[in-house]
């Protein structure tokens, strides 16, 4: 069987010549939970009502005032601004922790727990030293533990 000489010059043909210029339908990934609101869940199944840092140890005026407040106070953000907020010395707020940079404690109270899979929680700052854990699924984050004390992830002080 002969082969044909490959032609150099020749071109596919195109029925319809495609544009120049393309511009994108949608200008993020709808996949991105930062674009999303803040949204929060209790879930039995995530919920953590007992040890060190259950929600049976939280007041009911610490319950009332300060944690449903600071949670109903971000569901009128998305993601990306809760994500954004700073104290006066530039730290953040609100911000995912690695596991492994808990406490023995809290990594001992998540095995206990059945939750050792979870790679991170997020930290949720209602004021002070009081902080919210939970699981971030999507958007949506499933409250974990009460932290009135920032005893889950310990500080590391300067100067002192």
């Amino acid at each position: 069987m002969a082969r044909k000489k490959h032609n150099a010059q020749k071109k596919p043909k195109q029925r319809v010549k495609p544009l120049e210029k393309k511009t994108p339908q949608q200008s993020h990934n709808p996949d991105d939970f930062r674009e999303k609101p803040f949204c929060w869940r209790v879930n039995k199944s995530y919920i953590d009502l007992d040890g060190p840092y259950g929600w049976k140890n939280v007041s009911t005026d610490a319950l009332l005032f300060e944690v449903i407040k600071c949670l109903q106070d971000h569901e009128a953000r998305q993601w990306k601004e809760v994500l954004n907020d700073h104290d006066s010395k530039g730290h953040k707020k609100n911000h995912d922790m690695p596991v492994d940079k808990l406490v023995t404690l809290a990594q001992k109270r998540l095995q206990e727990i059945n939750k050792e899979e979870e790679d991170s929680l997020f930290s949720l700052r209602v004021s002070g030293k009081q902080r919210l854990w939970g699981i971030r699924k999507s958007s949506t984050l499933y409250l974990l533990w009460w932290d009135p004390d920032h005893k889950v992830y310990s500080v590391k002080r300067r100067h002192t």
